[in-house]
């Protein structure tokens, strides 16, 4: 059978329209995918014919929630537009706020409006304020997600004297005390279990200028019957390193809500020299080149260092006077038959300036591979 240049021709065609059918059809599904569920209008067309989204306040404030129950409160969404408004997903910062459509009123007729359910959760705040933010997602095309701050006070169980541990400026070499005084609140009696200025979960660290005491006032001093009150003093190490200072401080209690209060011990030690140290938290990493790790100390007055400990058999250190008397650099070493692998060992040395002795102490970190020091 002869095949005709006709027939090649028409089977060509065929093939052809086929293809040009197939891809009509695909580009007009891809189309639907991605079309939005309430399009914009098309070009040319009326701007205004589209959802608008707007909230009665940005910033909703709840004032003071219970601590034993979920606070509730309510916010307006309004539909300013002229097509449904569909309010597709509320999302939150935290686990502790919560927003929430009721059933059927996830889409908002034009002109009309619904109220969006917020929720605080107490158990789920560590203290007694939270500010968060609630993200409102919609198919408005100009304003797509929206947030609102969402702010509440939580009912206290118990109440400090002072937010903080305010220390000021405490002169180097000298111990420093400060105390709060913490109070009953609830109805149940709270009882402090412990104060640390590491989280309690945590090991304590090697190298810490903190201590902390805590004292039960007797029932003849509390300001209200049954309600028992605690003296927790603060006290800084007069070795602890010159500069300001921000420490977390967390005071344990029995309250079931949550474990533990977090509060900030502020204030400045005032030395008359400096540490220049490259610090990594609590730590003086060495270099990861097997290289010494350098710490200089400089003052107004004469000033050097009468010695230095370091862990046994792993670090060398050493104290390099400046030619002028007035400073020196401390350099420490990875010995290179320091074990292999991480370690983190407290080091200290001592300072003479101006007749004057003093102690600083310092963590080291270095990890020995193959006979060199990496952070």
């Amino acid at each position: 059978m002869r095949i005709r240049a006709g027939h090649v021709i028409l089977a060509l065609l065929a093939l052809l329209t086929g293809f040009v059918v197939l891809a009509t059809m695909r580009v007009r599904d891809v189309e639907q995918e991605v079309a939005p569920a309430a399009p914009l209008p098309p070009v040319g067309g009326d701007m205004d014919q589209v959802p608008v989204i707007e909230v009665e306040t940005r910033a909703l404030n709840l004032g003071v929630v219970p601590n034993d129950r979920d606070g509730k409160g309510s916010l307006r969404v309004y539909n300013r537009g002229r097509r449904p408004l569909e309010i597709r997903d509320i999302r939150s910062s935290c686990a502790c706020t919560r927003g929430e459509m009721p059933s059927r009123s996830g889409t908002i007729p034009p002109g009309g409006h619904a109220d969006m359910e917020v929720t605080v959760y107490p158990r789920r705040i560590f203290g007694f304020h939270s500010i968060k933010t609630l993200t409102i997602m919609s198919n408005d095309p100009a304003t797509p997600s929206l947030e609102v701050t969402v702010e509440a006070k939580v009912d206290p169980e118990f109440a400090l004297d002072h937010e903080n541990f305010e220390f000021g400026k405490v002169e180097k070499g000298t111990e420093a005390r400060r105390t709060l005084r913490l109070a009953t609140l609830a109805g149940k009696p709270v009882k402090v279990t412990g104060v640390t200025s590491y989280l309690p979960s945590d090991e304590p660290p090697k190298v810490d200028p903190w201590r902390f005491e805590v004292e039960e006032l007797p029932a003849a001093e509390w300001k209200s019957p049954g309600k028992p009150e605690w003296l927790v003093h603060a006290v800084l190490a007069d070795w602890a390193p010159p500069g300001h200072f921000a420490d977390a401080v967390f005071i344990a209690t029995d309250v079931e809500r949550f474990p533990y209060h977090r509060i900030l011990a502020e204030g400045e030690v005032a030395a008359p020299y400096t540490v220049e140290a490259e610090m990594m938290g609590r730590f003086f990493v060495l270099p990861p080149d097997g290289a010494p790790g350098v710490i200089r100390v400089r003052s107004a007055e004469p000033v050097e260092c009468p010695g230095v400990s370091v862990p046994d058999g792993m670090i060398a250190a050493r104290a390099v006077a400046d030619g002028d008397g007035m400073g020196f650099r401390l350099e420490f070493t990875m010995k290179p038959d320091s074990t292999p692998g991480r370690h983190e060992e407290p080091a200290e040395f001592d300072i003479l300036c101006g007749g004057r002795p003093f102690k600083e102490r310092l963590m080291l970190r270095w990890f020995s591979v193959q006979g060199l020091a990496r952070p």
